[in-house]
């Protein structure tokens, strides 16, 4: 049987400018999970690490980190077959490749960069596997590059596995048709007993294990934002004897990204949502939130110093308060003066239950104040 563990979309060196105060955390928290998949890695005895394309976030990150994260994949027993993606493409002729120069120089005999389109041919565990790598030679592209396999006379007592990085038609956004796009039907047409690709941030298949698939898409390793909050992880893959394979998902849980809006109309409501927010994970979650809805005068600040007190536990917070007073008879004669235009529009809203024109009326009123 042949190990082989499916990462990639690591985006190693994103700023995290977003999130100040925590952009460090966040930075760190990348390469504290790229430890965590080899650490497994080598606890499962895996044979082979394949980063299916963005490693990096950019060309242009620091040297010491690209070091670190050289050091990091040394540290895995077995072999590291990495494909450059469109964050950390890779193009002989061009005038910038200082960070696949960096990495490269000085990386240990069982580290693999497949920048060239050509197979890759390796033994795992008495095996003979190749690897026909389809990697990014620029940031954008119409056309996928997979078509050079077609060329191949593939050796069908080897077990031959696609890696590419790009999108899929149908399984990830892609309009303006810029992202390496691969049919199904090249895919398929191809000869692989399996694709492992990269770029789309969710996994593919989407369940936690799987059998006989055309392609695998790995997913982020760890979350990065709050476009979800499903957790990182990669694929262990186990090729057996006969070809079967059989991929289990590996989820890394560290920091959580959490997005949620909430609508208070009552205390009820709000006791709801409050009970929420406690059971989250405060110390390793980003949080976004955001209340409206209408409360009576006299809950307004008292609810939203409660909330504020609660959001100071969390690593990091955004909240947006767009809740409005419940406006009610005796409000409208505290607010406005009687005989006022503002009190006898909002008396008549009152009279016609009309809570919607009341709180409208209440905005227009309060905007139009010097």
């Amino acid at each position: 049987m042949i190990k082989i563990v499916h990462t990639g979309d690591l985006h190693i060196g994103l700023e995290f400018s977003r999130y100040p105060g925590i952009s460090d955390r966040l930075k760190k928290e990348r390469l504290d999970s790229l430890k965590t998949i080899v650490d497994r890695a080598n606890r499962e005895n895996a044979h082979a690490l394949v980063v299916a394309g963005d490693l990096f976030e950019k060309l242009s990150v620091p040297q010491k980190l690209v070091k670190e994260v050289r050091s990091i994949l040394a540290t895995f027993n077995g072999e590291v077959i990495i494909i450059p993606g469109n964050h950390d493409w890779y193009n002989k002729d061009a005038d910038d490749n200082k960070v696949w120069d960096w990495f490269i120089d000085g990386a240990g005999a069982n580290i693999h960069f497949l920048y060239e389109l050509k197979p890759f041919t390796c033994t795992l565990n008495e095996q003979e596997l190749v690897f026909y790598p389809c990697g990014c030679h620029q940031k954008h592209s119409d056309t996928n590059r997979i078509g050079w396999i077609a060329n191949e006379e593939l050796n069908k007592e080897t077990i031959n596995i696609g890696l590419a990085h790009g999108n899929v038609d149908g399984y990830g956004l892609d309009e303006e048709g810029n992202y390496f796009g691969m049919s199904i039907e090249e895919l398929r047409n191809a000869g692989m007993l399996t694709w492992l690709l990269g770029h789309i941030h969710a996994p593919y298949p989407v369940t936690e294990t799987a059998g006989q698939e055309l392609f695998f898409f790995s997913g982020n390793h760890c979350a990065d934002s709050w476009r979800s909050e499903r957790p990182g992880g990669c694929w262990l893959m186990e090729i057996s004897d006969d070809r079967k394979v059989k991929a289990t998902r590996w989820q890394h849980q560290g920091i959580i990204f959490k997005d949620r809006q909430y609508t208070v109309n009552n205390l009820t409501d709000v006791e709801a949502c409050l009970q929420e927010i406690r059971s989250f994970d405060a110390g390793n979650t980003v949080l976004r939130v955001k209340f409206n809805g209408a409360l009576p005068e006299q809950e307004v600040e008292p609810v939203k110093k409660e909330l504020e007190v609660i959001l100071q536990q969390f690593l990091y917070q955004e909240l947006r308060w767009e809740v409005k007073l419940h406006i009610t008879p005796e409000l409208i004669d505290k607010l406005y003066v009687k005989g006022s235009i503002g009190h006898g529009l909002q008396t008549k809203l009152a009279a016609a239950d009309d809570k919607l024109g009341m709180q409208l009326a209440y905005d227009l009123i309060k905007n139009l104040q010097p």
